[in-house]
């Protein structure tokens, strides 16, 4: 408790100026959040302060023909599944990917072994590390990790309530990016997509936009969503 105190107190004696901005909605508050953290920098919240993502999870196949993910660090060319800002990182968001999927810890790089990873021992893995599993078996659940890294539709918006009863809220995802976010009247939002996407205002992506995203679209906790 005493260590909680001084922090608090720490935390008291830094601040220099507090102002507010009203968002409407939790999804655009996070996004929001997010945004202002990366490009304040506070001393305090460290969790969404990386700017850099150099690391992250890509994908091969071998010569036997299982798909393969591994964590590596990545260039602006690489093709990345997934980025993060270390490679612990990388291997921690890999590691729940196998864990979900029933993916071998072998193919993936997590289990240096050379013939059965840990999970075959006890059950968790089907064999692809032995060649027990064939690869098209063994495929379809890559196949099943990749769709859940992936939105159902490139380009969408998400719809939610504004800052007034009068007003709603536009996100917008384009070819799998984060865009930004705007606010539009509810008498215009009949008129056309062009006008929706005309309220956005554009804002920096990121991995951490990425995971609130996927968030609330996944957990079904968005209000209205939009292909287009």
């Amino acid at each position: 408790a005493n260590k909680q105190t001084k922090k608090a107190i720490e935390l008291r004696n830094n601040i220099r100026d507090i102002s507010f901005e009203i968002t409407g909605n939790e999804l655009v508050a996070l996004l929001l959040e997010s945004d202002e953290i990366k490009r304040h920098q506070p001393i305090f919240n460290r969790l969404q302060r990386k700017t850099l993502f150099n690391f992250g999870i890509i994908e091969e196949t071998d010569d036997n023909g299982y798909r393969r993910f591994k964590t590596a660090r990545i260039k602006p060319e690489t093709d990345v599944l997934l980025a993060a800002a270390s490679m612990e990182e990388a291997k921690q968001l890999l590691d729940r990917l196998v864990q979900k999927h029933r993916l071998c810890q072998k193919l993936c790089g997590l289990y240096p072994a050379v013939h059965a990873c840990f999970k075959y021992s006890i059950g968790q893995c089907d064999g692809a590390c032995t060649g027990k599993e064939a690869p098209e078996n063994y495929n379809r659940r890559v196949e099943e990790a990749l769709e859940s890294l992936h939105y159902k539709h490139d380009n969408f918006l998400i719809i939610g309530d504004g800052r007034r009863n009068d007003e709603l809220s536009v996100v917008q995802v384009e070819n799998g990016k984060y865009i930004g976010y705007g606010f539009v009247d509810r008498e215009f939002a009949g008129d056309g997509i062009d006008t929706l996407l005309e309220a956005v205002h554009p804002r920096m992506d990121n991995r951490d936009i990425q995971r609130i995203l996927r968030h609330f679209v996944n957990q079904g906790k968005t209000k209205q969503i939009l292909p287009y």
